[in-house]
């Protein structure tokens, strides 16, 4: 983390904290009790299997969402620890800096620019 300037450490440290926040935020949303009559009050003159479905879709489209958020908030929790020890900021694949300008971008990032399009070229 040595390459990154104070005001840039300030800056991502901040911005992990909105990440956070924000994941947080939408992890509160998604998981609040949906009140069935609200969801079915479009549905009380007719209802048959597709709308059985349909909110069987809408359950997996939520559960998907909040597992996304909580791989969100682990991914930021890692990088809150890698900057308390003072890895932020180090390529996990080739130990090289990540550029500043990648971590102000994606400052969850665990790779440099190289070993990113690296890992994703691979099949």
């Amino acid at each position: 983390m040595t390459h990154l300037a104070p005001e840039e450490q300030r800056t991502l440290a901040a911005r992990l904290d909105q990440l956070r926040c924000d994941a947080l935020q939408d992890l509160r949303r998604l998981a609040a009790p949906v009140d069935e009559e609200t969801a079915w009050a479009g549905l009380r003159e007719v209802h048959g299997f597709a709308d059985d479905a349909e909110l069987e879709r809408e359950d997996q489209v939520v559960d998907v969402e909040i597992e996304n958020a909580r791989r969100r908030l682990r991914e930021i929790e890692r990088a809150s620890e890698r900057m308390a020890q003072g890895s932020y900021g180090t390529c996990s694949a080739c130990g090289e800096e990540i550029a500043a300008d990648r971590l102000l971008v994606q400052p969850t990032a665990v790779r440099c620019l190289a070993c990113q399009a690296a890992a994703e070229a691979a099949p």
